[in-house]
């Protein structure tokens, strides 16, 4: 059986073609029936019939720290790492793993032109809904601090069906990307949360002077970023709201 990536609006419609669901209220089908075409706009990724390689694009050194998982109190990443979970189906939306717990994953788009404010911008543009297994793709240099490039390495390729040498092409092309990148400032925008209120911040987030920057003592050291794209904006534990107004982008990357 194979895991179907489907939000609950989607269950009634799957089900009447043949879908089982389980107690946990998650879809699957036969691996058999995965390439039917009236299955694959539900399909994980590695049982679709064209799919783009999963590349997975190193963050900045200088952006260590600041991610959803860093910033964020752990009750409002909870919220949104569930909703996450939920749009998926409760599934892993690479393999289709169904039976084990689930992470969640986010993914960044970088625009490699800074800004008049000489910062560039790193935009959330998903939230990945992955298995342990899955999510150690997207965080090579995790792994190798873990002693696991091994295993990622071989997962990556087959995954996306790759030789060794396509393998190792996509690894300089990212080392060499991080290098780039790691010379450079990085706000955050995060448009894509249609948050109500203030994310509130972890207590370790502190405002650094007017400039609207954030900093905060993490696990990899020191940390700076700035914040924009949220209507109401951030609160920090002292109560203060901090909003910034996503930039217009001076480039693509």
């Amino acid at each position: 059986m194979i895991g179907l990536v489907s939000s609950e609006a989607d269950k009634r419609e799957l089900v009447s073609r043949g879908a089982y669901i389980d107690s946990y209220k998650r879809l699957s089908i036969p691996r058999s029936e995965a390439a039917k075409d009236e299955w694959q706009p539900f399909v994980p990724l590695i049982a679709r019939k064209v799919f783009t390689p999963l590349m997975a694009e190193m963050i900045p050194e200088s952006a260590f720290g600041a991610s959803l998982t860093n910033l964020l109190t752990e009750a409002a990443w909870k919220e949104i790492r569930q909703h996450a979970y939920r749009a998926a189906g409760h599934v892993c939306q690479c393999c289709g793993e169904s039976s084990g717990p689930l992470e969640c994953h986010e993914v960044w788009s970088f625009d490699d032109e800074p800004g008049a404010d000489g910062w560039c911008r790193q935009t959330l543009r998903h939230l990945l809904s992955l298995c342990h297994e899955c999510h150690e793709l997207f965080h090579p240099g995790l792994a190798s601090v873990r002693r696991r490039s091994d295993a990622v390495i071989e997962r990556i390729k087959a995954v996306n069906e790759w030789t060794p040498n396509e393998q190792a092409i996509a690894a300089q092309h990212n080392n060499r990307l991080f290098f780039e990148r790691s010379r450079k400032r990085w706000a955050l925008d995060l448009s894509i949360l249609e948050a109500d209120d203030p994310l509130p911040l972890k207590s370790n987030w502190s405002l650094n002077g007017r400039s609207g920057v954030l900093a905060a003592q993490t696990r990899t050291g020191l940390s700076r970023t700035r914040i924009t794209g949220l209507r109401h904006g951030v609160t920090l534990a002292n109560g203060e709201t901090i909003f910034e107004q996503a930039p217009p982008a001076m480039g693509r990357s």
